[in-house]
């Protein structure tokens, strides 16, 4: 009865969601520098696939380069306004790095409106996990490193699992 017990909790632990081992990555790391470091490579149909799912929920995307004054040293932006709905990519990635971006940055479309900035990183972060994961593509460490900067706002990963699963489930 006592190995039974064992081989539940070993069973249990190692069905996680990808977003719990995430925000457990992310909580027990040390402090990073925040920035993000994208990933080389990628599948120009999963970039495809994320940009017309983004398109058909009514986001404008646009790739910018690096260097425009649009993107503001970031890596993604978004915003909505009254003609709509709006993400600029930096183009100079990878087809990974603008498929993590740019999963990311349309996340912040269905973010929830009332939580922090850093709890807007995280969600965003929690979405773009998931859809390239589903998309082909892993990018929890990448992610855990990047969240390590907003741990006060791990959180959210938590009390809106439910929001970023369907946030995933219409992207993908």
């Amino acid at each position: 009865m006592k190995l039974l017990s064992i081989l539940v909790v070993v069973f249990l632990s190692a069905c996680a969601s990808r977003t719990d081992r995430v925000i457990a990555r992310a909580g027990h790391c040390l402090a990073y520098d925040g920035y993000y470091h994208a990933s080389a490579g990628g599948d120009p149909k999963a970039l495809q696939f994320l940009q017309t799912r983004a398109e058909w929920l009514g986001v404008h995307v646009e790739y910018r380069p690096k260097d425009h004054d649009d993107l503001r040293g970031a890596a993604g932006l978004s915003w909505m306004d009254e003609q709509g709905r709006h993400v600029f990519v930096n183009a100079d990635l990878s087809i990974n790095g603008r498929l993590e971006v740019l999963a990311h940055e349309v996340g912040h479309m269905f973010q929830p409106p009332l939580a922090s900035r850093m709890e807007h990183e995280v969600f965003a972060e929690l979405v773009s996990v998931e859809v390239c994961q589903r998309l082909g593509h892993d990018t929890t460490t990448i992610a855990a490193r990047y969240l390590q900067a907003d741990k006060s706002a791990l959180r959210i990963g938590r009390t809106h699992k439910q929001e970023i699963a369907f946030v995933v489930d219409i992207l993908t």
